[in-house]
């Protein structure tokens, strides 16, 4: 798994080679780049060769960042610029888990050609060497210029150089709390790295935009030990190396089957050496054991605190086990992970579903995870009419934005002000109903007729559902949500169309397998987000539950709700 982290180096080469050579080497390559399948040109290169700045350039190369571009224009870049660090492979999804505009941002530092190339390039060539040699001035300067906030600043400066940079958008931004609003300061950009590397002590920035960026939060309390001999000490290097942890070690093992507690996505990962040294502490990223976990398998993890320390006692744990309270407190009670803890109980609280819990405050609600896993993405209420299927929709919905009280009258306010409005984009929860005659151009994307004084024209219009995804995109720490009232009556294969394959968790957007397709009408790649939610609801006195689509089936989780009989005395 060490090539989750290829793209870092690759992208400083780039940018160190652009930035040991003049503008007309930038602009000469660029026009040799392969930038479309069809070999039309990029934007990039539509407003003359003074327009081709390297911020500019390494945005455009940013949203290439799609599984239909990855293979011609990375490997195109990679020839063109001569690079000889290991290029990204294409077939790992999470080594190319770096900022990508959406389809629609503006990726170009000037304004329809208006900007400021000669700042740009200054600021390009201080940020390659380090972060300190860019000073406010220049910072507020290239902030002025049209269409240049903080958030595509400061991903692209965290694509120059991932070692000394972190993006401040959606996905970091929590990180730093106390900062307010979407303008800081470079000084305030400053504090925020300080104070980021505090939360993850020895860590990269690049490690901790990937824990971010996949919200990878140990939200679901359990702790793993994982104990390497004190003869073995070169093993931990080889865990930090390969962002792996090897949980058993001993080749004699003859692969047997672990019946204990199986690691998953999200579990903790305590790291000791001969029982009474602390190294570190890892997020589970995945696994190799798929079905059967097997001692001997590797278990992808992402760093969060690479501190070597004495533990104030021993561990129980000698080898790899689910780790005791007394474990865990030996960890929690070291100095040198109060941070990695602190981080685990606040992401912990986010998420615990608890009645106290509905008392957060406003500000908290801010932190909805993306990939909150007490909600499953697609899912299915059924059942008998009159069980309250529709009106579990209401509070499933409030409950994923994080905006549920337990209070009918502010529930049902909050439900209205969130309702999501197809004109402005604004709101977080759509409601639909499938029927016979809904299709795919009501649903995704169509062609329909318009009156234009007198005259009949035909445009391309959008549907629901990506309209709502391109919000859900464009706004990634929001959760949104498409309840889809009687799924079962509409024509699944004809209103999903191609679409049922991108709604997989797997498949979404920024997931280890993200998935786009060419949409027919209006040709644009499109993918679904995974801060989108689709809630369906089935009454299974209806005889078209028997035709309901096998592949819908295989894709929701399925949830029943029965008649709530009340209890008599006798």
């Amino acid at each position: 798994m060490k090539e989750i982290y290829d793209w870092v180096p690759w992208f400083h080469e780039l940018a160190q080679q652009i930035a040991k050579n003049d503008e007309s080497y930038l602009i000469e390559k660029t026009k040799q780049v392969i930038w479309r399948k069809d070999g039309s040109t990029e934007p990039l290169l539509n407003y003359g060769d003074k327009n081709i700045d390297p911020l500019s350039f390494l945005y455009t190369l940013a949203k290439k960042n799609t599984t239909g571009f990855r293979n011609i224009v990375y490997s195109s870049v990679h020839e063109v610029f001569e690079l000889t660090q290991t290029i990204p492979s294409p077939e790992q999804g999470y080594a190319f888990t770096f900022p990508t505009p959406p389809a629609l941002a503006k990726i170009l530092f000037h304004k329809i050609g208006v900007g400021n190339p000669k700042l740009l390039w200054e600021i390009f060539k201080n940020a390659v060497d380090d972060i300190e040699k860019i000073n406010s001035e220049q910072y507020d300067q290239v902030l002025r210029i049209g269409n240049v906030g903080i958030k595509k600043l400061t991903q692209t400066l965290f694509l120059i150089n991932a070692y000394k940079f972190l993006p401040f958008d959606d996905a970091n931004r929590p990180l730093a709390p106390n900062l307010k609003g979407k303008k800081i300061s470079w000084s305030q950009y400053k504090y925020y790295i300080s104070a980021v590397k505090g939360k993850f002590p020895n860590c990269d920035l690049y490690e901790v935009n990937l824990f971010t960026y996949l919200s990878l939060k140990p939200n679901n309390g359990r702790f793993f030990l994982k104990n390497i001999d004190e003869n073995a000490h070169g093993l931990w290097e080889d865990f930090l190396k390969n962002n792996y942890v090897l949980s058993h070690e001993a080749e004699q093992d003859n692969h047997s089957s672990f019946t204990k507690p199986k690691p998953n996505k999200g579990d903790v990962i305590l790291i000791t050496l001969g029982q009474n040294r602390g190294l570190g502490i890892g997020i589970v990223l995945n696994d190799e054991y798929q079905r059967e976990f097997h001692l001997d398998h590797r278990l992808h993890v992402v760093w969060v605190n690479k501190e070597n320390t004495t533990l104030s006692g021993h561990t129980e744990i000698e080898d790899f086990g689910q780790a005791s309270d007394s474990d865990i407190t030996l960890f929690r009670e070291t100095l040198e992970y109060e941070p990695t803890f602190q981080l685990i109980d606040d992401s912990m609280g986010k998420y615990e579903d608890s009645e106290d819990n509905n008392e957060r405050s406003e500000s908290d609600s801010n932190y909805v995870n993306s990939h909150d896993t007490r909600f499953p993405l697609n899912q299915i209420l059924f059942g008998p009419p009159g069980t309250g299927k529709t009106y579990q929709t209401k509070e499933l919905s409030l409950r994923i934005i994080g905006k549920y009280r337990n209070d009918t009258e502010i529930d049902n306010k909050t439900f209205r002000d969130f309702r999501y409005q197809t004109e402005s984009g604004s709101g977080q929860i759509a409601m639909i109903t499938f029927h016979q005659n809904y299709s795919y151009e009501d649903f995704v994307e169509g062609i329909k007729p318009e009156t234009d004084q007198g005259q009949l024209t035909y445009k391309i219009k959008s549907g629901i559902f990506k309209k709502i995804a391109s919000s859900a995109q464009k706004n990634q720490e929001k959760n949104y949500v498409l309840v889809i009232d009687e799924i079962n009556r509409g024509n699944i294969a004809k209103i999903f169309g191609e679409l049922i394959t991108l709604i997989e968790d797997s498949k979404r957007l920024k997931e280890k397998d993200e998935t786009t397709v060419t949409l027919p009408y209006s040709g644009e790649e499109f993918g679904v987000p995974n801060n989108l939610y689709l809630i369906g609801t089935m009454n299974t006195a209806d005889r078209s539950i028997q035709l309901l689509d096998t592949a819908l089936r295989r894709r929701f989780t399925f949830q029943e709700m029965m008649p709530r009989y009340p209890k008599f005395n006798m």
